[in-house]
C-alpha cells in the first residue's frame, strides 16, 4: 500500500504530547536485537528501481529484489533479499554492487548496505555502514569510487573502491544546521546538492550548493545558487541542472560550478481538478540523454494521499537550456525512484495501487508518450490466519491467498480467489474463510464475504453479507465481525446483529441486540458476546463494553457492561482467554490522530455481570504505538503494532501484561497469527513474514 511509514512517523511526533494522559503505565524496557524471519516473501512497497543491462534492481521496504528484464513484456523475478528492519527509499547500482539506503522515516536508524549482486540468484549483504550522525538520510549518489549520502545538513562521502569495507573519507557540513539536503546530482568531480533552509530573506527557501569532491577527504564549496522555494529534486545532464521547485522545474547553467545561474523555469502542466486549486506538492525530476521526466508529487508514496491519475510530463532536452514539452501522460505511479534506460528508450518506475505496489515498464516513444509494456504488482498484505492443517491464508488487495512453506525460505502459493473489493480482515472458521471487504478502505459498500477453503488450491466465494456504508471515522480499522460455529455476529452501527450462516448463499438474521451508541467490534466465546461501542462525551470517543448472552440468538440478553474503559478512536481487535478479555485500541479519541497511542487493555470477564478493567498498558516501550491486531497464544499476547512491528507480552498466570520484546518488521505490521508450533506469521504490508520466536 504505499508509503504510509513516513506519513505515520510524522504523526508519531505529535503523539508524544499525548503520552501522559489517562494514567497509562509506560515502559522503559530496552529492545533486544530484532528477530530474523524464517520466511520472508511476496515483497510489496516498491520504492526505487535501477536498470543495468538486462537486470532491474528494486528497493522495497522489505529489501532488494532482482528481475530479469531481457524480455520487457515479461519481467521475471530472479531473487529477493530480506533486510530487517528497513525503509529502503534510495538505491544505486555500480559495477557488481547495489547500495540500498534506508532511514528516511522519522526515528528509524539510518543504514547503508552494500549488496553483492554478481550472482543475481543469490544477492548477499557484504557490508553495512551506520556512522551517520543525523537521524534521517534522503538521497545517495555515486561518482566513480565515491558514494555521497545526503545526511540532513551533511553530505557524507564514502570510499567504495572496496564495497566490503565501506568507510567515510570526507564530510561536507552546512553550519549552522538549519536545513537538510534533499537530493544529489553530479557532473565530473562536482557534486550538486539541493538544500532546503532559510533563504537570504529569512524565509524558508533553499539553494543549490556545488561541492568539489575531486579530493573526497576535503570536499569544498565552490559555488551556490539561492532559490526562493525549497528544491525537492535535482537532475544533471552534462553541465545543465534541472531542479524540481514547487510546481516548476528550474534550469540552471552549471558550466562554471563556481558561478551557477538560473537560465529558465517552466511550470508543470496539471490536469483538472488541480488546475485551479492544486494540492500542496513539489516537482520530481529525472533526466537521461535527451529526455526529462517531471511530475508533481507529494513525496509520500501513499495512494490515499496522492491523487490519481498522476500527471507525468515528458520534455525534449536536446537543447538542454530550452526544454520542450512533448506530452503528458496519466499514470498510477510516482516518478521518484524511477530510472530511464536510454539504450532501449524505456522507463522503469515504482508503481502503486490502492493496496500494494510494484514496478511498471513503459516505452518512452519518440513523441514523448509513456506506453505501458508490462507491470509487476505485489499486494500489501493486511491480515493473516493459519488453519488447523497449517495452511496460511492472507488477504491483500482484492484477493484471498492460500500459501504454505516451500523450498528454502520461500512460500508456495496454493491458490487464490478474487473478492472484487479491497480485503482488510480475515477469520478462518473450519472449512470457510470470512473476509471483510469494502470499496476504498473508508468503509463504503462493506461486505463480509464467505469463501470455501476446504481445498486451498481451489477456493471459491460462496456468498456475501452486505453491511452498507460505514464511512469515516471508522474506516476499515476493526474486524467488526466474529464467527462462532455456524453463527455470524456483526457489530453494526446500531448494535449486534446475529446471522445464521449455515447456508452462506442465503444468510438469515436470527436476532438483534440494540446498543445506545455505535457498535464497532465483537468477539464471542462460549455463548457470550463481548461487544464494543463508542460514545461521544466532551468531544472525545469513550469506549464501553457490553457483555451479552447469545446462547439464544433470537433473544440476546444483556449480562453486564463496563463504561469508560478508555478514550480512543478505534478498538481494533479482541481476544478472550481464561476469563479475561484482551483488547487493543488506538488513537487519541479525538478523531484526528489515527494509529498512534495504541494500548493493550485487560478486562476481567470471569463474572460476566461485573466486568472489571484490570490493566492498561501502551504497546510500545517508547510510549508511541499503534495496536492494530492481537493474537493470544500460550502465555504470550502478540500485538501487530503498525510501524513498530509486533510487540510481544507475557500474560503468564493471568498477570498484567509484561512487555517482552518487539519483532521489528520492515513496514507496517497489520496482522499477526501464531500457529501451534509457535511460528509467528505477520502480514506487514511490505511482505509476508514468518518468525520462529522463543517464548
Amino acid at each position: 500500500m504505499y508509503q504510509i511509514r513516513l506519513f505515520f512517523s510524522l504523526l508519531v511526533c505529535l503523539a508524544a504530547f499525548l503520552s501522559s494522559e489517562f494514567g497509562v503505565v509506560s515502559m522503559q524496557t530496552s529492545l533486544p536485537t530484532a528477530a530474523k524471519p524464517t520466511t520472508a516473501d511476496f515483497f510489496s512497497s516498491f520504492r526505487a528501481v535501477r536498470v543495468s543491462g538486462d537486470r532491474a534492481y528494486v528497493a522495497s521496504s522489505a529489501g532488494l529484489l532482482i528481475y530479469d528484464v531481457s524480455d520487457r513484456t515479461n519481467p521475471r523475478q530472479l531473487s529477493q533479499l530480506f533486510i530487517d528492519p528497513s525503509d529502503s527509499y534510495e538505491l544505486e547500482v555500480s559495477r557488481d554492487y547495489a547500495y540500498v539506503l534506508s532511514g528516511q522515516a522519522v526515528f528509524e536508524k539510518p543504514f547503508l548496505r552494500a549488496i553483492d549482486v554478481r550472482d543475481p540468484l543469490a544477492p548477499r549483504v557484504v557490508a553495512e555502514y551506520t556512522d551517520l550522525v543525523e537521524s534521517q538520510v534522503f538521497d545517495l549518489h555515486i561518482v566513480e569510487m565515491t558514494l555521497a549520502i545526503a545526511n540532513q545538513s551533511n553530505v557524507d562521502l564514502l570510499d567504495i573502491s572496496d564495497p566490503t569495507n565501506l568507510r567515510r573519507v570526507g564530510r561536507f557540513e552546512v553550519v549552522p544546521r538549519t536545513g537538510n539536503f534533499s537530493s544529489l546530482a553530479a557532473h565530473n568531480s562536482t557534486l550538486f546538492a539541493a538544500y532546503t533552509g532559510p533563504s537570504n530573506a529569512g524565509q524558508t527557501g533553499g539553494q543549490i550548493i556545488a561541492i568539489d569532491i575531486s579530493d573526497a577527504s576535503t570536499p569544498a564549496r565552490i559555488g551556490d545558487l539561492a532559490l526562493a522555494s525549497p528544491p525537492q529534486s535535482i537532475a544533471s545532464v552534462d553541465d545543465t541542472l534541472y531542479i524540481g521547485i514547487g510546481y516548476a522545474v528550474g534550469v540552471v547553467d552549471a558550466s562554471n560550478p563556481s558561478h551557477l545561474f538560473q537560465i529558465g523555469e517552466f511550470q508543470l502542466p496539471l490536469p483538472p481538478p488541480y488546475v485551479r486549486e492544486p494540492p500542496p506538492q513539489s516537482a520530481a525530476v529525472v533526466a537521461r540523454g535527451n529526455r526529462l521526466i517531471a511530475a508533481a508529487t507529494l513525496g509520500f508514496r501513499s495512494p490515499v494521499l496522492i491523487p490519481a491519475p498522476f500527471p507525468v510530463a515528458v520534455f525534449d532536452i536536446s537543447e538542454p537550456r530550452s526544454p520542450h514539452l512533448l506530452t503528458q501522460t496519466q499514470l498510477r505511479c510516482e516518478v521518484r525512484g524511477m530510472d530511464l534506460d536510454v539504450a532501449q528508450s524505456d522507463a522503469l518506475m515504482p508503481a502503486w495501487d490502492a493496496s500494494g505496489t510494484g514496478m511498471s515498464i513503459l516505452d518512452l516513444t519518440t513523441n514523448g508518450e509513456l506506453r505501458p509494456i508490462s507491470n509487476v504488482f505485489v499486494p500489501g498484505f493486511l491480515d493473516v490466519a493459519v488453519d488447523s492443517s497449517g495452511t496460511t491464508f492472507l488477504v491483500g488487495a482484492n484477493t484471498l491467498y492460500s500459501v504454505r512453506k516451500g523450498i528454502g525460505n520461500r512460500s508456495e502459493v496454493l491458490g487464490k480467489v478474487s473478492l472484487s473489493q479491497g480485503a482488510a480482515h480475515l477469520q478462518v472458521a473450519g472449512a470457510r474463510a470470512y473476509v471483510y471487504t469494502d470499496d476504498d478502505g473508508l468503509g463504503t459498500d462493506v461486505h463480509i464475504q464467505i469463501v470455501d477453503i476446504a481445498d486451498p488450491s481451489n477456493m471459491r466465494v460462496l456468498g456475501a453479507l452486505s453491511l452498507g456504508d460505514y464511512y469515516f471515522p471508522f474506516l476499515a480499522t476493526s474486524k467488526r465481525f466474529f464467527v462462532d460455529g455456524d453463527k455470524l455476529y456483526v457489530a453494526a452501527l446500531t448494535g449486534l446483529v446475529i446471522y445464521d450462516a449455515s447456508d452462506p448463499t442465503q444468510l438469515r438474521q436470527l436476532g438483534f441486540f440494540r446498543t445506545p451508541n455505535v457498535a464497532e467490534n465483537v468477539l464471542v466465546r462460549d455463548g457470550i458476546a463481548y461487544l464494543i461501542t463508542h460514545r461521544l462525551k466532551r468531544f472525545s470517543r469513550r469506549i464501553d463494553l457490553y457483555v451479552v448472552d447469545v446462547r439464544k440468538p433470537s433473544r440476546p440478553k444483556l449480562k453486564g457492561k463496563l463504561r469508560d474503559i478508555d478514550v480512543a478512536d478505534f478498538v481494533t481487535d479482541l481476544e478472550v482467554r481464561d476469563g479475561r478479555l484482551y483488547m487493543v485500541d488506538t488513537g487519541g479519541g479525538d478523531g484526528t490522530l489515527y494509529f498512534i497511542d495504541g494500548k493493550l487493555l485487560v478486562v476481567n470477564v470471569a463474572e460476566p455481570s461485573a466486568p472489571l478493567l484490570e490493566s492498561k498498558i501502551r504497546t510500545r516501550p517508547s510510549r508511541l504505538s499503534y495496536a492494530v491486531a492481537i493474537h493470544v497464544a500460550g502465555e504470550n499476547a502478540y500485538v501487530a503494532d503498525g510501524l513498530d512491528g509486533v510487540s510481544v507480552f507475557s500474560i503468564k498466570g493471568g498477570a498484567a501484561p509484561e512487555f517482552l520484546r518487539i519483532i521489528d518488521t520492515p513496514d507496517f505490521a497489520n496482522g499477526v497469527w501464531v500457529d501451534d508450533s509457535g511460528n509467528v506469521s505477520v502480514a506487514d504490508r511490505s511482505s509476508y513474514q514468518v518468525y520462529a520466536v522463543s517464548p
